[in-house]
């Protein structure tokens, strides 16, 4: 039989940036400008995918009862992601830009819109899992439906992953079946990267991980960073400390091919045996 190979024809290398940066509670125009400063930066660095950190253009205000945070939404596309559009058209990046969405009255969603180079929105992703431990998500945020874009780039297939929904492995698992090669997580984590679980999405989906979390105090509330870059295979090849940076490394999403030959995990797959897990947990403890 015939080795496979390994070598690819065409190379997609691409230089990918995580923007770890804190928020000023009540100045929602400081934390854009901020923003679009850092994608200036990340650009200069020869970034052409930009990830910002979740809810970039707000504290996380989700630790407070107060209904005045519902007027930080706005539409997608709206205010915010037309002025990064524009900065995306004339840098020519990718940007992933995270914010408060309102789809109408009482319709509020943790989202993540995707700009393209030429400025244009290609998509968003909402988040789907509202977490109610510590903090009061589900007080402003609804959840998304079952939904798991993929957008294609000139550099290969991505999608969105914001924070909590990381800790649910089929979230990731549903985007690299539809096709992701990387997968880019919003993050504002006070036990991040302590808690992270990304270096296992990427070695059980065979691809890459980008993710960016925020830093700084906001009222006793402390951000943790680590924001990092994760390879196919699990390894972590570039992260941050606990301070605001830009994090990038240069990868080659040729890779994502490379290794899935080398680790066939999808075509060994057994998707008849997994019925039970859309069961509800209550089935479980009737067992």
């Amino acid at each position: 039989m015939k080795e496979i190979d390994t070598d690819l024809t065409e190379e997609r290398h691409v230089s990918v940036a995580a923007i770890q940066m804190s928020m000023k509670i009540g100045d929602k125009e400081e934390n854009i400008q901020k923003g679009l400063q850092r994608i200036r930066e990340a650009a200069e660095k020869g970034a052409r995918f930009i990830l910002l950190p979740e809810l970039f253009t707000t504290e996380y205000f989700a630790w407070w009862r107060d209904t005045k945070f519902y007027d930080y939404a706005e539409p997608i596309p709206g205010p915010t992601t037309i002025r990064i559009g524009e900065l995306a058209r004339t840098l020519s990046v990718y940007v992933i830009a995270p914010l408060y969405e309102k789809e109408g009255p009482g319709m509020y969603y943790n989202s993540a819109a995707l700009i393209g180079p030429k400025g244009e929105l290609m998509g968003r992703q909402r988040k789907m899992h509202i977490p109610a431990v510590k903090s009061l998500e589900k007080l402003y945020f609804y959840p998304a439906e079952p939904n798991f874009p993929v957008f294609q780039t000139e550099y290969g297939k991505v999608g969105i992953c914001i924070c909590y929904d990381r800790l649910f492995p089929e979230v990731c698992r549903a985007l690299a079946l539809n096709g992701a090669e990387i997968i880019f997580v919003p993050i504002a984590g006070t036990i991040f990267p302590r808690v992270s679980t990304l270096d296992t999405r990427a070695l059980e989906n065979v691809l890459f991980i980008v993710a960016a979390n925020k830093v700084g105090e906001e009222e006793g509330h402390r951000y943790t960073g680590g924001s990092m870059i994760i390879d196919p295979e699990g390894q972590i090849i570039a992260k941050g400390g606990e301070e605001e940076e830009i994090v990038t490394a240069k990868i080659n999403v040729d890779d994502v091919e490379r290794c899935r030959r080398l680790f066939p995990y999808f075509r060994d797959r057994r998707p008849e045996l997994y019925s039970r897990l859309l069961q509800p947990a209550s089935y479980y403890s009737q067992k």
